[in-house]
């Protein structure tokens, strides 16, 4: 009898206190929802398109440069930048337009149109739009080395291409400072140097939740287990989905305006966050739920919107 009651408590516990995050033992929630479909007012109907779960084909064009110097490596360095950051978010397609370019497939010179003919969701490009390394005054130190004061202006936009809205556009102001000694001349191989220095210190910060907001990687909640602990996604393998991914969820709402009465679409974030689990495959994809209780975890049932995010501060 002890023996069998042992051999119980320690299945038990491997099936329930394990570390391990294993979503097929845990018991299936009743949650509202019907059919397993989200529902959202027509005011919202964007969300409905853009909660597919599928990947988001994404061109980015090289920046305009609007500098004193005209090296083309210089928009081409931060373009390319750009589209690894996209392919290591996971998640996006990012179309090869030099590529394409270059073999003339696409001649068009319009930003929006070329994007539209290769079937991109979302354009980015944007302009290098000033530069400058001046040398700050009494710098100098006395073993001859001086320090310039770097500093880049770049615009970055993004295009929803099948309505031609601009969601996105920023400029950012970054800078550094160089040290060269008193007499070496800032040769234009040199500046060029800076700038791209200056590129990169740019893009460090580029990636934030608010340009994934404006190009969203969105799925909706079709399956809840372990009371609220797993949640299932209708994003699946082919969605580019990784283990380890952040998701925000929100809660969808129609708001209208006291004088002109229009209504519009409100997505209010949750206050915790969801995190994909190894569990990627046809059919969905399994979340694990973050710290998050009582009246808090009420909110999220099938049919939740749930948003990819950076970062899980609130």
């Amino acid at each position: 009898m002890h023996k069998v009651l042992l051999i119980c408590i320690i299945l038990l516990s491997l099936t329930t206190c394990s570390k391990d995050f294993e979503p097929s033992i845990l018991k299936l929630d009743n949650v509202k929802g019907k059919d397993n479909q989200y529902s959202v007012p027509a005011e919202c109907s964007e969300y409905l398109s853009n909660a597919n779960g599928k990947v988001i084909n994404v061109a980015v064009l090289n920046f305009a440069n609007k500098t004193a110097y005209s090296d083309s490596k210089i928009s081409s360095e931060l373009g390319n930048n750009i589209r690894r950051a996209f392919v290591a978010l996971g998640g996006y397609n990012v179309i090869d337009t030099e590529s394409v370019v270059r073999k003339g497939k696409i001649t068009d010179r319009d930003d929006e149109a070329l994007a539209a003919a290769l079937g991109a969701d979302y354009l980015v490009n944007g302009s290098i739009d000033n530069f400058r390394a001046l040398l700050a005054a009494n710098s100098c130190d006395e073993s001859g080395k001086c320090t310039y004061r770097v500093t880049i202006d770049v615009t970055l936009k993004v295009t929803k291409v099948k309505t031609s809205e601009q969601v996105y556009k920023k400029t950012s102001h970054t800078y550094f400072n160089a040290a060269y000694t008193d007499r070496e001349v800032l040769t234009d191989e040199k500046m060029i140097g800076l700038v791209s220095s200056a590129l990169n210190r740019y893009f460090r910060n580029l990636i934030t939740d608010e340009l994934l907001s404006a190009v969203p990687v969105r799925a909706y909640v079709v399956q809840l287990r372990g009371g609220k602990k797993a949640a299932l996604i209708n994003a699946t393998r082919d969605s580019g989905i990784r283990e380890g991914m952040l998701f925000r969820p929100y809660s969808v709402s129609v708001e209208t305006e006291y004088v002109t009465g229009k209504s519009y679409c409100h997505l209010t974030p949750m206050p915790f966050t969801l995190k994909a689990s190894k569990y990627i495959n046809d059919t969905g994809t399994w979340l694990e739920v973050g710290s998050a209780s009582g009246k808090v975890l009420k909110q999220l049932n099938v049919g939740t919107i749930v948003q990819r995010i950076v970062s899980d501060k609130k």
